[in-house]
This record gives structure tokens, C-alpha cells and sequence, in this order.
């Protein structure tokens, strides 16, 4: 198992998006106040706040007035999963494309010795049947 994992890093190594990842992985400092800059833009655009409470004549909402931060919240964090999805789509679609073949078989072996083992209370059995996929 850790040469199969040691092997997954090197090829990591030498992948031309690995740089591209780590980067996106790391940057989280810059990442966070981004997002925080982001969150407080879409608060005081306006667009949470009743069309009553709004100046007349530049169409923005005062400093002080309310706003339902949780719907602000909610749409926000949707449309910040939409980008970030489309952002990393296709780092992780070349990485599903490569079709490392993984070998489970060791696992396999050990599921089916619990299953045969007339020493296995029926509960554990009856798991791990529930989790062997059958041929």
C-alpha cells in the first residue's frame, strides 16, 4: 500500500496542472479574504435591502439599514461552490481520465475471510456481506 501511494506522488510530481493545484491548495490565506471581500461587496450592493428603504435618488441603501444576512449568505456561498466548481473542473477531470488501475484485492481477501468465518457474530457478517459487491 505505501509503494501504491508513493507511486500516486510521484506521478502527481509530474503532472503539468500539480503546480496549478498545490497553488490553489495553499493560497488559502489570499483565499479567505477574497471570499470575505467578496461576501461584504455583495452585502452592500444593495440588492438584500427592501426598495423602500433605499435612496431615491442614487438607488443604494443607507450604512446603518438591515439586511438579511443569511439570504446574502446563502446566495452568496451558491454562487461561489458554481466557481469554484467551474475553476477546478478540469483538474480533476484530467485526473479522473487517467484510469490508475487500483488493486482492492487485498481488501477483498479480508472481507470475504469475516464472511466465512463461523466465528463472526451474524451482525458483523450480515455487515460486511451488505458491503461485498457481488460478482
Amino acid at each position: 500500500m505505501a509503494l501504491r501511494v508513493q507511486n500516486y506522488k510521484q506521478w502527481l510530481l509530474k503532472q503539468p496542472r500539480n503546480e496549478q493545484l498545490i497553488n490553489f491548495y495553499n493560497n488559502r490565506n489570499e483565499r479567505v479574504r477574497a471570499v470575505a471581500e467578496n461576501f461584504f461587496d455583495e452585502i452592500l450592493s444593495g440588492k438584500y435591502v427592501d426598495d423602500a428603504l433605499k435612496n431615491k435618488l442614487t438607488g443604494k441603501a443607507p450604512v446603518d439599514v438591515n439586511v438579511d444576512v443569511s439570504e446574502a449568505l446563502a446566495n452568496y456561498l451558491k454562487k461561489e461552490k458554481e466557481l469554484l466548481q467551474k475553476r477546478v473542473a478540469p483538474i480533476y477531470k484530467s485526473a479522473y481520465e487517467l484510469e490508475v488501475p487500483v488493486d482492492i484485492s487485498d481488501i477483498l481477501s479480508d472481507v470475504r475471510k469475516v464472511i466465512d468465518d463461523p466465528n463472526i457474530s451474524p451482525q458483523k457478517q450480515r455487515i460486511y456481506k451488505k458491503g461485498r459487491k457481488k460478482p
